[in-house]
């Protein structure tokens, strides 16, 4: 009873042959600063007229992504200069 009340509320998880795991409820970012992981994925959204100018870092990966007339491609090295730039300048 007490295992299957946990898995309800998303602590534990059947796992292959492994009956139980615990769930993940926290991630880290590169700088070991902790961040709450969600139950469910959610989307995030921008609306706008240039989407070349907005970047994506994931900061738990280092991953950088810029915005592109068809979505979200790999940063490209010239991009990731001026990051640098201007992060240098925050």
């Amino acid at each position: 009873m007490v295992m299957n009340e946990a898995a309800r509320g998303a602590v534990i998880r059947r796992e292959g042959h492994l009956h139980w795991v615990r769930v993940a409820s926290h991630r880290k970012t590169l700088a070991g600063r902790k961040l709450v992981e969600l139950p469910a994925p959610m989307n995030l959204s921008l609306h706008t007229k240039v989407p070349s100018k907005w970047v994506c870092v994931d900061l738990e990966t280092g991953e950088v992504f810029a915005g592109a007339d068809t979505g979200l491609i790999r940063a490209t090295p010239e991009i990731l200069v001026e990051l640098k730039s201007i992060v240098a300048k925050a």
